[in-house]
Parts: structure tokens; C-alpha cells; sequence
């Protein structure tokens, strides 16, 4: 079973189910809103949440949406020593999204993830490269290009999962 995008595209592969890991609504509802054709789980708050999530429906997702930055309580931050002092902290947040796509290499290596941020740090880059990150994405404060920029890497991603050529960037 395929389907048609709005402009009439139509492609080989279902629908997608795809987990969304982020401290804060908007990519969830960006996507749910301009990219309505998948179904979206969470979001999930924290890599806590996220495992609940994956440990209960795992073998129905199919792709993981991760923001590469968390603004969340010190306790649910992952990877954090006890103690650390506010500059640590300020980091680990910077660098959840990271630290919870490793996580997810470690546990799932085959689920596919995309990273998003709305930061340029070119940390992200080399980051999402060595954890195998299928791709990553900057956003640029235009839900339009967003919404757009993030259609192509969910698509590439499944054209990817079901051994087609993937289209380049926008």
C-alpha cells in the first residue's frame, strides 16, 4: 500500500509510525500538521519516556525524530554526574538528543533516527555522523521550509528502509 502527498507525488512504502523524542510540542506538531500522512508516537520527554515507549511498541516504529536539545529537570538528564555544576548542566542539555541517540545505537543499532535542531553547531555534524544519525537537520525558524526540509529527510529515510535511491537535499 503506497500514498499520494498532497502535490500528487506518490510513493511505494506505507505509512510510517515515528516516534518522537523532544522536550517541547513543536516538531510534533509541525510534523502532524504539514506531514500528516505518518503516524506520530510522544513526544517522548526524556531517553526515560522514550524506552517506556520503544520497550511497548518497538516492532511497530519505524523511524525515530530526535531535537538534539532538551531543556529538562537535572534529574531526568542522562549521562550527567551527580554534582555537576550549572556549565556541565548547560552542556548536557545542549547534547541530550546525543547522548539519547547513542543510547538507542547501543540498544536498537537498526532503527533509523533523524536528528533535528534548530542550533548551527557544527558539533552536530561530526556527532550525528559517527553515531550513524541517517540524517540530521537544521531548522530555520520557517515552518514552511521546515516542514518541507523535514518531509525530505522522513522520506529519504523510509526510501532508504525499503533499498531506493534517496533524493538529495532541497
Amino acid at each position: 500500500r503506497g500514498f499520494t502527498r498532497a502535490d500528487g507525488f506518490a510513493f511505494a512504502f506505507q505509512m510510517a509510525t515515528i516516534l518522537v523524542i523532544d522536550d517541547q510540542d513543536r516538531y510534533v506538531e509541525l510534523c502532524r500538521r504539514a506531514i500528516p500522512e505518518h503516524a506520530y508516537l510522544g513526544p517522548a520527554r526524556s531517553w526515560r519516556e522514550a524506552a517506556e515507549i520503544l520497550k511497548k511498541q518497538r516492532r511497530s516504529i519505524d523511524l525515530v525524530l530526535l531535537d538534539g536539545n532538551f531543556d529538562i529537570p537535572v534529574e531526568a538528564l542522562v549521562g550527567l554526574p551527580p554534582g555537576a555544576d550549572e556549565k556541565s548542566v548547560a552542556r548536557a542539555r545542549r547534547r541530550q538528543g546525543l547522548v539519547i541517540l547513542a543510547r538507542l545505537r547501543r540498544h536498537l543499532p537498526d532503527l533509523p533516527g533523524v536528528l533535528m535542531t534548530a542550533r548551527d553547531d557544527l558539533y552536530i555534524d561530526r556527532a550525528a555522523e559517527r553515531l550513524d544519525a541517517e540524517e540530521y537537520t537544521y531548522f530555520l525558524d520557517d515552518e514552511y521550509v521546515d516542514a518541507r526540509s523535514l518531509r525530505v529527510q522522513i522520506e529519504n529515510v523510509l526510501k532508504a528502509l525499503l533499498g531506493q535511491d534517496a533524493e538529495g537535499p532541497i
